[in-house]
């Protein structure tokens, strides 16, 4: 999910776990530990599109890494506060700058709302991650939020199998979001890169954010032994816990009136895929797979019959074009796709569409938001060209026909 969701639900964890000992500086180890396995993101200097989408949501959001790597962070917290160059002058600057730095670099490059929009939208995440880090600096700076306040205990006296915690707990939260959208999440790594899809939420959304997004911050202002943070907090989780909990029960409907919906149209799927689309858990899309043809359709929860308008039929072949064949690029794009896609001829090269993203509802014979345009790069192997962002335009036009797909058909 993005970035924001998985910072106040590890903080709300972490305050949770230490805030009566260490007060708000539970609350930034948390964030820092439901953010963490999104650090892969980084792999993306170090090698192309491709590589990239076998990196991301890999090892580091799988439950070897929740075991181990949060025994080195834990050890790394250890050293953090016992270390006696944190009593130097220059230590609250350092501190402060890390954290301003973390902060920009999780909501601005790794928000999913940044992958998703373009233009002057990607100012929206940037601009929260400046404010959150000149937030968290000025206030460790002060002595507020990283300080001592309030008589904390320590960090240093919490004990390892604390900070374990605090730490596994985080980057539990983080791989069960990420679970829950169509995205998929690798989280049997090293034995199996099979990719766990629950599809019962979008990467964004908001909904279930915006419990977290208000209870953590007022919370945040609170003694940090006041019974109200406590509530707040676990009310917060709550709330957004009883979310999750519905869009589970709205996925079995939606798919039982996929199922309904290809039988009554006599449409011999063998498998088939839903997930909601982006910001929402009203309109739903599905993919169903055929012998030679592949379906793509969408329902709301506001129509007024149960049953899923069908937005696309296209051929489906299995097997790539013989010049694909064997290549990295489409290996590792039919794994991604878990076999719901389509590929045409396209100039000099193909387009590959991951059809599992079809988030935004269209007229057109468009429906895929994951698309990538393949070609021969000078050493003959195929590479993606470009990025799968569309223009400002598109994804304007794009929001704008969503929204009236919520108002439900006649």
């Amino acid at each position: 999910m993005d970035s924001l969701t998985h910072i106040v639900v590890g903080a709300a964890v972490g305050d949770l776990m230490l805030g009566k000992k260490i007060g708000n500086r539970a609350m930034v180890w948390g964030a820092l530990a439901g953010s963490v396995p999104d650090f892969d993101v980084f792999a993306n200097f170090f090698t192309d599109e491709l590589g990239g989408l076998e990196v991301h949501r890999g090892i580091t959001h799988s439950w070897f890494f929740m075991l181990f790597g949060s025994l080195l962070l834990a050890w790394l917290e250890r050293r953090w506060y016992r270390g006696g160059w944190r009593l130097t002058k220059g230590y609250p600057w350092l501190r402060g700058a890390v954290f301003l730095l973390l902060y920009v670099l999780l909501v601005a490059l790794v928000s999913g709302v940044t992958g998703f929009l373009a233009g002057w939208y990607a100012l929206i995440p940037v601009s929260l991650g400046l404010g959150i880090g000149w937030m968290v600096f000025r206030n460790v700076y002060f002595n507020q939020i990283i300080g001592f306040e309030d008589h904390a205990q320590e960090p240093g006296q919490v004990s390892f199998r604390s900070w374990y915690l605090l730490f596994g707990l985080g980057i539990l939260t983080h791989i069960v979001l990420d679970c829950a959208t169509a995205y998929g999440t690798q989280i049997w790594l090293p034995f199996s890169n099979q990719r766990v899809s629950w599809g019962n939420m979008a990467v964004v959304d908001i909904l279930f954010s915006l419990p977290m997004v208000i209870s953590v911050p007022i919370a945040a202002a609170l003694p940090r032994r006041s019974m109200l943070r406590k509530v707040l907090l676990i009310s917060g989780l709550s709330i957004s816990a009883l979310y999750w909990g519905n869009t589970l029960v709205r996925r079995d409907k939606v798919e039982a009136i996929w199922q309904k919906t290809l039988v009554a149209m006599q449409i011999p799927a063998n498998r088939h895929f839903i997930a909601p689309t982006l910001m929402n858990n009203i309109v739903w899309h599905g993919v169903a797979v055929a012998a030679d043809s592949i379906y793509v359709g969408d329902y709301a929860f506001t129509d007024s019959r149960p049953e899923f308008r069908i937005t696309g039929r296209y051929s489906y072949w299995v097997n790539p074009p013989p010049d694909l064949n064997g290549s990295r690029a489409w290996r590792i794009l039919t794994w991604f796709s878990k076999g719901f896609y389509r590929w045409e001829e396209e100039g000099i090269g193909y387009s590959f569409t991951d059809l599992r993203f079809g988030g935004i509802p269209a007229e057109s014979d468009d429906d895929g938001v994951f698309k990538f345009h393949l070609v021969r790069d000078a050493s003959d192997a195929w590479h993606v060209a470009g990025g799968r962002e569309g223009s400002e335009q598109d994804i304007r036009e794009g929001l704008r026909r969503l929204w009236v797909r919520m108002q439900g058909l006649p």
